[in-house]
């Protein structure tokens, strides 16, 4: 059974699920979450609970997606952020993910075509 080794506080209410991944690509799991009170994104080394990077983010009460969604090999996180607003930002360092323009404008379409389809119906 493992054991809890270490806390984060993350300054404010931590009412998100959280995800665990190898974001920054280097052997060991991390700890992310998203901040609802407290608008910011937290990358948090699983191992010893020290704190890897963190972001302004926008706040938001929904998990993350978490997954690699271009060419290379690392992980690029979304988050739906609060006001019906969505982030792309990479796991090396929560900077806004190269893939973020494409898929916002992918997501613009997507979302056009099913709030069409409700319409009709």
């Amino acid at each position: 059974m493992a054991l809890l080794n270490w806390s984060y506080n993350i300054g404010g209410c931590g009412d998100v699920a959280l995800n665990i991944y190898d974001l920054d690509s280097d052997g060991q799991l991390d700890v992310f979450v998203n901040g609802s009170c407290n608008p910011t994104a937290f990358c948090i080394n699983g191992n010893t609970g020290v704190l890897t990077w963190s972001v302004a983010s926008g706040g938001g009460d929904s998990p993350a997606t978490i997954a690699n969604m271009d060419t290379d090999i690392k992980p690029e996180i979304v988050l739906v952020i609060f006001q019906d607003k969505y982030e792309f930002l990479t796991g090396r360092d929560g900077s806004l993910a190269k893939v973020c323009k494409y898929l916002r404008i992918q997501y613009k379409l997507i979302r056009f075509w099913w709030m069409q389809i409700a319409m009709e119906n």
